[in-house]
């Protein structure tokens, strides 16, 4: 009977530490989002937008963790799964909760907004709580312009969408950045990639958390198998 018990408890939990363990492969199959002037440091345009991620099996969001560095839609890496370790991080992990497109926001829509757009204005907000960093051309830095103004036709991207309403969108996320709460489905990890000995960008990776009825009929299958197994001997 203890072994029993025990191997429900294993059954029921490993989906949830799993995400915490090295995965083999992450594969990059789309983003979205847009080409947005990059840092005073930096300079030149850099990608801000959520990405479309397959790990080990599982379709997930991302988004890069750090600035100016490569990844390459359609490319595989190896992914060595890092826990959400700071503040910085937590907050991310929070924004993305609530504001990602690829997780169910949809509320962009009704205030104006694209989802290109959305998907830049997340990845902004979230390089600018990882990084004490000004961008170019971004006019609600320190409060310059308010962004309750509403969405805008004016600044144009690389890409042709407007990216003073990425900035705008941005400034309304971190706004609200203390008020959010998490919906508890989803998990947060880093996925810290490499690809031979090149240096490769680093994704926050949300994966979806398995139902409790979803674990329970999980558990039970391998109990039966279990049994099966007896039985044989």
């Amino acid at each position: 009977m203890k072994k029993l018990i025990l191997l429900t408890i294993i059954a029921i939990t490993f989906p949830i530490f799993s995400t915490l363990a090295d995965a083999d492969t992450l594969t990059v199959n789309s983003r979205s989002g847009f080409y947005i002037d990059g840092t005073y440091s930096t300079k030149g345009y850099i990608l801000a937008g959520e990405f479309d991620v397959t790990l080990d099996g599982f379709e997930s969001a991302a988004f890069c963790v750090e600035l100016n560095i490569p990844i390459e839609i359609g490319s595989s890496y190896l992914a060595s799964i890092l826990p959400i370790s700071s503040p910085s991080l937590y907050n991310t992990a929070l924004l993305m909760d609530n504001y990602s497109t690829g997780l169910g926001f949809s509320n962009y829509a009704s205030w104006g907004y694209s989802k290109d757009e959305a998907d830049a204005a997340l990845q902004i907000a979230i390089w600018k709580t990882l990084y004490d960093v000004n961008f170019y051309n971004d006019p609600y830095h320190n409060n310059s312009k308010d962004p309750g103004d509403g969405p805008s036709t004016n600044d144009t991207s690389l890409d042709g969408l407007y990216e003073e309403d990425a900035w705008r969108l941005a400034a309304i996320y971190l706004t609200n950045l203390n008020s959010l709460k998490f919906s508890n489905d989803y998990a947060y990890f880093v996925a810290q990639l490499s690809q031979d000995t090149a240096n490769i960008q680093d994704l926050l990776v949300a994966q979806a958390i398995p139902e409790p009825a979803t674990l329970l009929l999980f558990g039970f299958g391998l109990l039966g198998l279990g049994a099966m197994g007896r039985r044989k001997e």
